[in-house]
């Protein structure tokens, strides 16, 4: 069965992302199949589970997430998860802040990131 685990803080510097690396990669030394999703437009996440140039990745969380909102189809899964050690990665970049801006206040911007994650809650 499936899990989601969300780690949230409106504050910055409070150790979101070393949590859900060190959570993450914890789980996946346990034998747990682990994708981490990297919501942050400064790509934390991304840059320390050891994701190269985040910044010039074709498919990240924004373009998932616009993707999911416009009811296209979403690439395979393998253009944009990034294995990483014991996890699998969906990385994030500063694009993310104008998802926020611009489309999310959409109806149903709030439900985007399920669409997203769905195929991989087997």
């Amino acid at each position: 069965m499936c899990k989601v685990y969300s780690v949230a803080s409106q504050k910055g510097g409070v150790a979101k992302s070393s949590t859900v690396l060190n959570l993450a990669t914890a789980l996946g030394l346990m034998g747990k199949k682990v994708l981490a999703v990297d919501l942050d437009p400064q790509g934390s996440l991304s840059i320390c589970a050891g994701v190269q140039n985040p910044d010039n990745l074709a498919h990240t969380t924004y373009s998932l997430l616009t993707a999911a909102l416009n009811e296209d189809e979403l690439p395979e899964l393998s253009e944009y998860v990034i294995p990483c050690e014991k996890i699998d990665v969906i990385p994030c970049n500063i694009s993310l802040s104008a998802f926020e801006l611009n489309r999310g206040h959409e109806i149903g911007a709030e439900r985007a990131l399920r669409a997203v994650i769905e195929p991989f809650r087997l």
